[in-house]
């Protein structure tokens, strides 16, 4: 038996593709918390009426140098090349070409976005009109990828009348368009429940774009290195909003959902809950979970989050900066065994922030770094690049929070 257990050895798992996508949805800012907040849950088209002036096109969230590195369209070095601030450039001010679609991903336009939430929702909670769903649909059949989706299900639309119906008897929430300074009324999102807190109109948008964002980001992690939908057998769900119902907060189920929806018929699922550390945890349980011979190939995806839409929007208008948080941003990455190829994760050495550290910078870094490096007789000057807690700078530092990328 001795000489037995000295032949195993670990298998490490790898990342076999990943998938980022952005979704520019402006007119969802309104259902972000702190607008909530602000009107007390009160919305329609004079709430958006006021934000139009501070909100960006389409084009603009494009060509924003972030968002083209986000995708994949240029290297993260290649930021410091450009002075800030980068919202003021313009697509000519890029030394080269930016695009919606790049290695990782695309950036999602916000008529398509609410396609996506309808071709997903299975209780017909979203509800859009006719001539929007016509339009929208015959974009969707000549995309390259979003053509995937099953776009039956966007059916024919509901008239006009019906939506607004919806909206003044049901306290179904207004899904709005924005054309230049135009803002058109072009669906809603139904209360699930009447009583039931949990299945609130403004929570079932939440779980919705989460849902669709993420079934975004998978999408493209499969399609980037032609992995077999088939070939998953496990999903792990990381975003930060749970769904459930008042028997069970929290406990359902996005990850099989999803699967759902992309076709990942071999799979099962489960999600995983830690604030915005949730997907370093997914990767570490699907890592473990590979290399023990449990599952041999997993995705791990997380969608984007309405309430943080707008978060600081009130300090960006004080500073004359356009509402920058207008995206939402969701993940997907494929992890499986060794194919000698991929990068190899390296879970024996995780960091660990413990229960019993405190949350200083120097216990954190501590933690997470100098404490697995030494594992491996190294030191921080010994790893050519780190990337401890990422962030826009133009966000945290409008939002006072200083830049915490470099400051980490």
């Amino acid at each position: 038996m001795k000489g037995v257990y000295s032949q195993l050895y670990m298998e490490y798992a790898v990342i076999k593709s990943t998938g980022q996508v952005l979704v520019h949805c402006p007119s969802l800012v309104i259902y972000g918390h702190v607008f909530q907040e602000e009107v007390k849950g009160k919305v329609d088209k004079t709430s958006l009426n006021l934000l139009i002036p501070h909100l960006r096109s389409y084009k603009d969230a494009v060509n924003y140098l972030p968002n083209q590195v986000y995708i994949g369209n240029f290297e993260p070095e290649s930021m410091e090349d450009y002075t800030q601030p980068w919202w003021s450039q313009t697509k000519d001010d890029l030394k080269h070409k930016s695009k919606k679609i790049a290695q990782f991903g695309e950036i999602i336009p916000q008529d398509e976005f609410f396609a996506i939430m309808k071709i997903v929702d299975v209780f017909d909670l979203v509800w859009l009109n006719k001539n929007f769903t016509k339009n929208v649909s015959a974009k969707l059949k000549k995309h390259p990828i979003l053509s995937i989706f099953n776009l039956q299900k966007l059916e024919n639309g509901k008239d006009e009348e019906e939506i607004e119906q919806e909206i003044k008897e049901n306290r179904a929430l207004p899904l709005f368009d924005i054309n230049g300074n135009i803002t058109t009324l072009v669906g809603c999102i139904r209360n699930a429940h009447n009583k039931d807190p949990n299945l609130s109109a403004l929570v079932i948008l939440e779980n919705i774009a989460s849902k669709a964002s993420a079934s975004l980001a998978l999408i493209y992690a499969l399609e980037n290195n032609k992995i077999s939908k088939g070939s998953i057998d496990y999903i792990i769900e990381c975003s930060e909003e749970a769904i459930g119902d008042a028997f069970q907060r929290g406990g359902g189920n996005l990850a099989k959902s999803i699967g759902e929806v992309v076709g990942c018929d071999n799979a099962t699922g489960s999600d995983l809950r830690a604030f915005c550390a949730a997907p370093v945890y997914a990767i570490l349980t699907a890592a473990s979970h590979v290399s023990a011979g449990t599952f041999k190939e997993i995705a791990v995806t997380a969608g984007g989050s309405v309430p943080k839409l707008g978060m600081n929007y009130k300090r960006m208008l004080g500073k004359e900066i356009p509402i920058l948080e207008d995206c939402l941003a969701s993940v997907a990455f494929i992890v499986g065994r060794d194919d000698n190829l991929s990068p190899i994760i390296r879970h024996e050495i995780s960091g660990r922030h413990t229960i019993v550290k405190k949350s200083s910078p120097q216990e954190i870094m501590e933690g997470l770094v100098t404490e697995p490096l030494s594992k491996l007789g190294k030191r921080i000057i010994d790893i050519d690049k780190f990337s401890g807690e990422l962030h826009n700078p133009e966000i945290t530092m409008a939002a006072g929070a200083g830049d915490v990328a470099k400051s980490n």
